[in-house]
């Protein structure tokens, strides 16, 4: 299993007492650093263990998990996104899901938007491709390090009908194997021409016979 990169910043600031000070000081920038993008509506505090003092975190009231408390994901349009792309979360049936649609292309200019997103749920995130036009290096790298956050959160990424041409990148670049990856044939064969709904009750972004 691949190691917790908070556990990893964790151990290093028990041995190293200029970089505790450091995340002490400024958490948010340490554990940036260390790949741990958090997000901007969460308060990061650093509480430092005492031999005369026993600290006891609880949840919030009424929640009963930091994973329920991090389902409420915006609904609808992401704003700030880079011309050329569009983002749109959607809620799943099977909660605790969400999916993410990814409308246009995906490159140097627009993936860190992407990686953004997806790296702010708590939960599983399907991404549903169909409607890209086009995927860069930059755009692999983004799925690639937004899979690795949320495996740190003990969450995964599935990759929703894929395209041919997105699916043929991933192959050429060895990153098939690393994806859970349904593609758009897959969905032709299973669903009926018109199926209103897909994996856990949220429609595709076109009509799975439509698409290229």
């Amino acid at each position: 299993m691949k190691p917790n990169p908070l556990q990893r910043v964790i151990e290093r600031a028990c041995a190293d007492a200029a970089y505790r000070s450091e995340l002490i000081a400024d958490p948010r920038r340490v554990l940036a650093d260390a790949g741990i993008d958090v997000p901007r509506d969460v308060d990061v505090r650093i509480h430092e263990s005492r031999e005369d003092r026993l600290t006891i975190v609880l949840p919030a009231r009424g929640e009963s998990s930091l994973a329920e408390s991090r389902c409420r994901l915006p609904v609808g349009p992401v704003s700030d996104v880079p011309e050329g792309l569009s983002l749109e979360w959607q809620e799943s049936l099977n909660l605790p899901k969400r999916t993410l649609v990814v409308r246009g292309r995906v490159d140097a200019a627009t993936a860190p938007a992407m990686r953004r997103e997806i790296e702010r749920a708590f939960v599983n995130v399907d991404l549903d491709l169909s409607g890209v036009t086009y995927i860069s290096s930059a755009g692999l790298g983004a799925l690639v390090a937004a899979q690795q956050g949320l495996r740190g959160r003990d969450c995964k990424l599935c990759l929703r009908l894929v395209p041919s041409k997105v699916r043929n990148m991933l192959e050429v670049a060895g990153m098939l194997p690393h994806f859970e990856v349904h593609d758009i044939d897959e969905y032709r064969e299973g669903f009926p021409k018109g199926s209103a709904t897909l994996f856990g009750g949220v429609a595709p972004t076109k009509p799975i016979t439509d698409v290229p």
